[in-house]
């Protein structure tokens, strides 16, 4: 995908880390978050073309992140393709869904801060199956009840459950 805003423009011309021309939306995520050391972003995955990971690939290093680190919050941001209605991550060999992140959450690193960022197709998909998961076990979509019972996740969208991520390209003058 091909992304830039008015700020990473600004950012290319002041930074010459930046690729030139448009913009890939990992690079420029990837360079924001690690970018400032006040953020503390200890781990980037991403794919580069011609070297793509699979599924278990991701969710193992994502179990394994939740697993060793000290931190009081985990940010997994991801940027791709979603699957068809339901805006799950698609991979070779299959796709990441928000039941397995909640697995993974509830296994390693309940009453922790976890923060989804989605951007793909559907990806409203994600923050309907949290409050979904939270009816089915009884906790009230308000905050503090989550929060005291070991669950304190945020979850971010690119668009609605119905709707298709579009890109938005730019040219640098």
């Amino acid at each position: 995908r091909q992304t830039t805003t008015q700020t990473d423009r600004q950012q290319h011309r002041d930074n010459s880390e930046l690729p030139e021309g448009c913009y890939d939306d990992t690079e420029v995520v990837q360079f924001r978050l690690t970018s400032d050391p006040k953020k503390r972003i200890t781990r980037v995955l991403r794919d580069k073309k011609g070297e793509e990971k699979d599924k278990n690939y991701y969710i193992e290093e994502i179990e394994l992140h939740m697993t060793k680190t000290m931190k009081q919050g985990v940010l997994i941001w991801y940027l791709g393709h979603g699957g068809s209605e339901t805006g799950s991550w698609c991979f070779s060999g299959g796709r990441i869904t928000f039941a397995e992140i909640l697995h993974m959450y509830r296994q390693h690193f309940r009453s922790k801060l976890l923060t989804l960022v989605i951007d793909c197709p559907y990806a409203g998909n994600w923050g309907l199956s949290c409050a979904e998961e939270f009816d089915r076990m009884g906790i009230p979509a308000c905050g503090h009840q989550a929060k005291s019972r070991g669950y304190i996740i945020k979850v971010f969208s690119s668009c609605r459950s119905t709707q298709i991520a579009r890109d938005l390209n730019y040219s640098v003058d």
